[in-house]
C-alpha cells in the first residue's frame, strides 16, 4: 500500500560512524579513541510534522531527515600528568533521526 511505502522511507535510526579523534586531541584524550558519531539519512514524506507552520512552509522547502535526539558520551582525559578525569559530553552521538521541516 502507499501508506507502507510511506513507512518504509521514514528515517526511524541514525547511521552508524565511528570517526577517530583528530591528531590534535590525541595528546590529552585517552580514552576512547574515538566515538560513535552517527548521522542520519533517510527520506521524508512531505506530510511529516504537518503543524501549522509546516503547512505555510510546505511549498517552499522539503523536509530532511536530522537527529532528534543526542546521547550522551563519555571521555577519560589528561589535564596534567597527574590530573586525570572522566567528563559526560552531551550532544555528540546521534541517537534518533526525524524529519524535521
Amino acid at each position: 500500500s502507499e501508506f507502507s511505502k510511506i513507512l518504509q522511507n521514514f528515517p526511524k535510526t541514525s547511521q552508524k560512524i565511528f570517526p577517530p579523534f583528530s591528531p590534535c586531541f590525541d595528546n590529552f584524550i585517552i580514552a576512547p579513541h574515538g566515538y560513535s558519531a552517527n548521522y542520519c539519512a533517510g527520506r521524508c514524506a512531505k506530510h511529516e510534522n504537518m503543524n501549522g507552520h509546516r503547512r505555510l512552509l510546505q511549498n517552499i522547502t522539503e523536509p530532511c531527515c536530522a537527529p532528534a535526539k543526542y546521547d550522551p558520551f563519555e571521555v577519560l582525559y589528561a589535564v596534567s600528568e597527574t590530573d586525570i578525569r572522566k567528563r559526560l559530553l552531551h550532544g555528540i552521538t546521534v541517537s534518533e533521526c526525524g524529519c524535521l521541516a
